[in-house]
């Protein structure tokens, strides 16, 4: 686990350093809420659609249909919920340093 949380904190400085090329620094923290709430949304979008497609799934098993589809669906939704928590971890990072910015 503790090699995956490196592997994730690495692909969230990559997503920072994309997201600062695209886009100034929060210019407030109200700013800066306003875009971690957003991806938050995100993040329970995605999860929502894992958890309909979870229970999708466990109806294909239950009466014996085929849930390989399901099953991608949900893989699907699992890594966009993932890189959705990526760039809440990146924007988080962009807000600690765009705020320790405006304080100099």
């Amino acid at each position: 686990m503790e090699e995956l949380k490196k592997a994730i904190e690495t692909l969230s400085i990559l997503e920072l350093d994309r997201a600062n090329k695209k886009f100034p620094l929060f210019h407030s923290p109200h700013e800066g809420y306003a875009v971690i709430a957003e991806e938050m949304d995100e993040v329970r979008t995605e999860y929502e659609m894992m958890k309909y497609n979870r229970e999708k799934f466990w109806q294909c098993v239950k009466y014996d249909e085929n849930a390989t589809e399901t099953v991608e669906k949900l893989k699907y939704h699992a890594i966009s919920c993932a890189a959705e928590l990526v760039q809440v971890i990146a924007m988080c990072d962009k807000y600690v340093d765009s705020m320790r910015r405006q304080r100099k």
